[in-house]
């Protein structure tokens, strides 16, 4: 049992009124007891310790041990030199008195330690920014005196405190598994139960939606970047994202088929294979391999001069992009062509093998200068002299990919006004725009452009420059361009 008798002297001097009155021996004619030695220094509630000293009761009901936190317990045995007794569930770090025969020790030399210790928490799934509710015992009703520590190594001080329950907001990076809480910087064992820190698909979509970045929603639904990939974003969908610095591919969900390497006769040198060069490779092939002839295309062009979505810096991905892209979203590298004959086709006037198509990528390789294949290519065609080579003129699947950074998604939400002269002023509102204006470019219809005045994250404004006409406005920030504006500009006339 336990009894709680308030902080004050008074309360103190109370209990001890009460414990005298119920006990037959008077406190003039009692000896006062002495604290020797705890043993063992520390412990959960419910855990048994002997206290060692002099002038206890030998009668256990007749003495009282006093934790600080203000909790009480009677000792199970009692000798005139030791008492054993459990911790009780609110007991606190600190000195314990014993109260025997009514008259109370001075309190102990050394501190008890307390271990705080989980019994549950509920919602048992949950998501960055929501609320988690712990019970247990010995926890400080001092907020700044508790931590509760995520899978992750990530902490947070919780909202609200009592020596039985914590409420705590779940902190971003927190990951799936279980938790521990620290008070006044003695450790719980870690739960019994792990946490699930997991979002939905709708919500992650939601999110996403919203204008949190990719990293945002990776730290919020516990850090799986599985739990992206596919989802909607910047005109496409995730493919492969950084958790370092937030930048990362989206790739168009529809592939392009058959579509040539191209670049004949040419000899293309430079291109890279890592993440992050695939849009350098496509405008390296195309200062090469320039435009095509009229009704023709190759990989990489048809790849810069798509429109999708609203989204116009398209490429071609890298060997190690186009790695991630079918790796993350579970493509299928074979594309089956419709068979004309025993293992080849007639495709584009010429007979190749049948299900070896693949994805072309914007990396020249060292085998041939021209090809880019992860299988592969079987001889019975005659279309190569050597495996894992693709020639020029065999016809893969594409896949657009587009970059995006760790910043709000490039939107334009609202202009104003919505009718402006030449050499007038206007204000673009919206998200992931930068704050140094010489970084966003302002694109008006007709191709003019203009650089800002002055920039927020979310604001631009801007003089409209000659050459500008009536219609949808866009802007490049950093290298990414956002959709066209939802409305019109009207370029007034005098």
């Amino acid at each position: 049992m336990y009894f709680n008798y308030g902080k004050s002297k008074q309360g103190l001097l109370a209990l001890l009124l009460i414990v005298s009155s119920l006990l037959p021996v008077k406190m003039a004619w009692a000896i006062a007891p002495s604290i020797t030695s705890i043993s063992p220094a520390s412990g959960r509630a419910g855990s048994p310790i002997t206290i060692t000293g002099t002038g206890f009761a030998t009668s256990a009901s007749k003495n009282y041990a006093i934790f600080s936190g203000n909790a009480l317990q009677v000792p199970t045995v009692a000798t005139a030199k030791s008492l054993t007794l459990t911790v009780p569930d609110n007991a606190q770090s600190g000195p314990i008195t014993v109260i025997s025969n009514s008259v109370a020790s001075n309190p102990s030399k050394a501190n008890f330690t307390v271990i705080p210790e989980i019994i549950g928490f509920s919602p048992s799934s949950l998501y960055a920014g929501q609320l988690l509710n712990i019970t247990g015992y010995s926890f400080s009703p001092t907020l700044s005196n508790n931590t509760v520590t995520f899978s992750g190594n990530v902490t947070a001080v919780p909202v609200s405190s009592t020596t039985s329950s914590l409420s705590v907001i779940v902190p971003m990076g927190a990951q799936s598994g279980p938790i521990s809480v620290s008070t006044a910087g003695n450790a719980s064992q870690a739960s019994t139960n792990s946490l699930t820190i997991a979002c939905s698909a709708d919500q992650i979509q939601s999110m996403l939606d919203s204008g949190s970045t990719p990293l945002n929603v990776y730290n919020t639904c516990g850090q799986s970047t599985s739990n992206l990939y596919g989802r909607n974003y910047g005109g496409g969908i995730i493919a492969y994202l950084n958790p370092v610095d937030g930048s990362g591919l989206v790739a168009a969900p529809i592939d392009y088929y058959y579509a040539m390497w191209g670049a004949y006769n040419v000899k293309v040198q430079g291109t890279q294979s890592g993440i992050g060069t695939g849009k350098s490779n496509t405008d390296i092939i195309l200062n090469i391999a320039g435009t095509p002839g009229v009704g023709q295309t190759y990989a990489a062009y048809l790849s810069k001069t798509q429109n999708y979505n609203n989204y116009t810096d398209w490429f071609l991905p890298s060997i190690d992009e186009l790695t991630q892209i079918v790796t993350n979203l579970k493509l299928v590298w074979e594309v089956p062509l419709k068979q004309t004959g025993a293992g080849c086709v007639y495709q584009e006037g010429h007979f190749v093998p049948y299900l070896v198509s693949g994805y072309q990528s914007s990396t020249v390789p060292q085998v041939k200068g021209w090809a880019d294949r992860f299988e592969s290519l079987n001889y019975e065609c005659g279309m190569s002299s050597q495996p894992n080579v693709l020639v020029r003129n065999y016809p893969s699947a594409v896949r657009l990919a587009r970059y995006f950074s760790n910043t709000s998604e490039l939107k334009i939400t609202a202009f104003s006004p919505s009718q402006q002269i030449v050499g007038g002023s206007l204000t673009i509102t919206g998200t992931g725009f930068s704050p140094n204006a010489s970084q966003n470019i302002v694109q008006f219809s007709g191709g003019a452009v203009t650089i800002p005045v002055s920039a927020s994250a979310t604001k631009l404004k801007v003089q409209i420059p000659a050459g500008a006409e009536s219609g949808a406005i866009s802007v490049f920030s950093n290298g990414v361009q956002s959709k066209p504006s939802s409305q019109s500009l009207t370029i007034e006339t005098h």
